[in-house]
Parts: C-alpha cells; structure tokens; sequence
C-alpha cells in the first residue's frame, strides 16, 4: 500500500474515533446493507491534493462496497444529508 493510500486510510480512521466519545460508541456505519450512509465533505476552496484524498476515499467505498460516495463542498446543501459526514483536509 502506498504512502498516500496508508495517510489517507489513517486518517479518516483517526477522524472517525476522534469524533465519538466514550468506550461504549456504537459503530460509525459508512455503509448499511448495500445503502451509503456518509458523505464525504471537503473545504470549497481545498487544494487538489486534499480533493484527491476524498475521491480516493469514495473509490476505495465504491470498490469495497459497490456503493457511491458523494464527495462535496461544505457549503453544498447536500453535505450534511447524510448520517455520517467523514470531513477531509484542514
């Protein structure tokens, strides 16, 4: 797995854990039976690289689950829609 790959994994993982408290936090479901719970969301003005992460990310969903990860704008109407809102970059 690349570096790219591993930071970004890290990431999300480390971001998923730090935004539930307590030892006994249900799981963060980004997908559920076949149906996407999550949206990523990215700062409108994000660099490319940090734009790149989050397409990354929804492949890696696309690839693992067969379900479609929207990555969006933060200040699209559509980026809180979802249960889970997985936010990539600064």
């Amino acid at each position: 797995m690349n570096t790219c790959r591993l930071s970004v994994l890290c990431f999300v993982t480390l971001a998923a854990l730090a935004s539930r408290t307590g030892a006994a936090a249900e799981p963060i479901l980004i997908v559920d039976g076949g149906t996407v719970r999550a949206v990523a969301v990215v700062s409108a003005a994000c660099d490319p690289q940090t734009r790149a992460a989050a397409e990354l990310l929804a492949q890696y969903i696309k690839e693992s689950s067969g379900t479609e990860l929207a990555v969006l704008p933060e200040d699209d109407p559509g980026a809180g829609a979802q249960p889970v809102t997985i936010h990539v970059g600064p």
